[in-house]
């Protein structure tokens, strides 16, 4: 039997709430989640050379390191949207989606408070302890502390999921692509693979970035301050 809660979608004042109780690396994460729909194992495996290409790729720009974006981030985050290309975690499949500026605001105020002399040790984005590489259970483990910190998840019963979980926020950015712009660009977007009509029919970028435009009013977080 599923549990009593499967069709129950978190909302978008719940994360928002979680988040006023989240450290700087879990904001980061719990908006890529939720704003690009990306799975935990992807989230983990981000990798600095990775960001600093999508980046580029994005503004058309040149920047070496994530140190020249952070050094010119009031520059880079006059951008609103940017594109981000990964690999799905469950497909080996290589897709697109997006990230917003807000997002990417957050990943920079992360990196600011890797020491110096750690940040290049290895190229994985999110660290845990000792600079080690941030695992996809303890993306799972953040969420889900910062939620019982706000008591979301507090009277959750044994016949029922925890609500926020990475897999969550995924369904959160799909459900509300989908009743935005269809469930094609719900697809794209979160590496599910499409047939070669439709993959030929959106390819163009300029086309997917106004979807996922209209997409941002709904799918949108604000800014909150850590506790």
């Amino acid at each position: 039997n599923k549990p009593e809660n499967y069709r129950r979608l978190i909302l978008k004042n719940e994360i928002q709430t979680v988040m006023k109780y989240s450290d700087i690396r879990t904001k980061a994460t719990i908006s890529i989640a939720a704003m690009s729909g990306m799975r935990a194992n992807e989230i983990s495996n981000m990798r600095i050379s990775e960001f600093v290409k999508n980046i580029n790729e994005t503004l058309n720009s040149n920047y070496a390191n994530i140190d020249e974006i952070l050094d010119d981030s009031e520059n880079v985050l006059k951008c609103d949207v940017f594109k981000y290309t990964t690999t799905s975690s469950k497909t080996n499949f290589i897709y697109t989606t997006f990230l917003p500026s807000q997002t990417v605001s957050l990943i920079l105020d992360y990196v600011r408070t890797i020491p110096k002399d750690k940040l290049y040790e290895h190229d994985y984005l999110f660290r845990q302890r000792q600079n080690k590489k941030l695992e996809s259970y303890s993306v799972n483990n953040s969420f889900k502390r910062a939620a019982e910190r706000t008591g979301l998840d507090k009277n959750k019963q044994k016949n029922q999921y925890s609500l926020f979980v990475p897999h969550q926020l995924r369904r959160y950015f799909f459900t509300n692509v989908m009743n935005t712009v269809g469930i094609t660009y719900a697809d794209m977007w979160t590496g599910h693979k499409l047939s070669d009509v439709h993959n030929a029919y959106i390819r163009v970028d300029e086309i997917q970035i106004e979807k996922y435009k209209q997409c941002l009013p709904v799918l949108s977080i604000e800014d909150t301050t850590v506790l």
